[in-house]
Order: structure tokens, then C-alpha cells, then sequence
């Protein structure tokens, strides 16, 4: 089932730009905004491009941060360990046990090996920006 808010992109702090889907809110938090006309998806090199454009970081700087940022999550969740950011939304690690399964084209039985998986379950205050559909005065009245 997909979110009401189909669309979500960086955009730089100077206001909307066309075919971007996020409106900076206080500080450097982010408002998501309905645009169902132009659906994106935001990148690793949109964040790095929006930190090259609002902390005057140079291109390799931006990029190197977001790499150690995704890389540190990676290397915390593959030892096993939770990652909580405040604000953001947690993610947690759950270990699936073995169970049947079924070949959906013959319906024979099939096993399904047990595995650990990686979930996310957002933030409170996450939640409310996306319900919020880009109104920027519920979201600010939080953060």
C-alpha cells in the first residue's frame, strides 16, 4: 500500500523548485508536499548536492559525509546493533525463523529459510510531517 504523499525530494533552501517535493521548515528539517504530478525519489547524490548547496561543504566533503553516514547504519545493523535517531525513526533488526512456503505456479511446498531482516519503523514526529501533506505550520508547531 503506497503513502498519500507519492513524492519527496531535496530541494535547495532557497524555496521551491520545480518538480521537488520537499519545503524547508525550521532549521534544516524538511516539510514533505503533495506534487502527485511528478513523482521522484531522492538520491544519495540529492543529499549530497543539498549539503554542497547548504553547508558549504565542497562536492567531495558532501559525499563523503553521506557515504560514512549510510556506511556507519551498515556496519551498526551487520553487528548486530540497533540504530535509533531521534526525531528520525529506528531501525531494528528481527530474526525470522524457518517456515513452508508455497511455489505459487504448482503450489508445492517449498521451505523458507530462516533469516534476520532489517526494519524501520519512523518517528512520531516523522509520521506527523508526512500526514501532514506539506502543512508547514503543523510541523513546525512539533520541531
Amino acid at each position: 500500500m503506497s503513502s498519500p504523499v507519492t513524492t519527496a525530494a531535496l530541494q535547495k533552501s532557497e524555496g521551491l523548485h520545480p518538480g521537488m517535493g520537499l519545503h524547508p521548515a525550521k532549521g534544516s528539517a524538511f516539510v514533505l508536499l503533495e506534487d502527485p504530478a511528478t513523482p521522484r525519489t531522492v538520491t544519495k547524490q540529492e543529499l549530497t548536492d543539498h549539503l554542497v548547496d547548504t553547508m558549504e561543504l565542497t562536492g567531495k566533503e558532501s559525499k563523503r559525509l553521506v557515504e560514512s553516514f549510510f556506511n556507519t547504519i551498515r556496519a551498526t545493523l551487520a553487528a548486530g546493533e540497533e540504530v535509533k535517531l531521534h526525531g528520525f525513526g529506528n531501525f531494528t533488526l528481527h530474526d525470522k525463523r524457518a517456515r513452508p512456503g508455497r511455489n505459487p505456479q504448482t503450489g508445492e511446498v517449498v521451505p523458507i529459510a530462516a533469516k534476520r531482516v532489517v526494519t524501520f519503523r519512523a518517528s512520531p514526529l516523522l509520521k506527523e510531517a508526512c500526514l501532514a501533506g506539506g502543512n508547514r505550520a503543523a510541523v513546525d508547531e512539533q520541531g
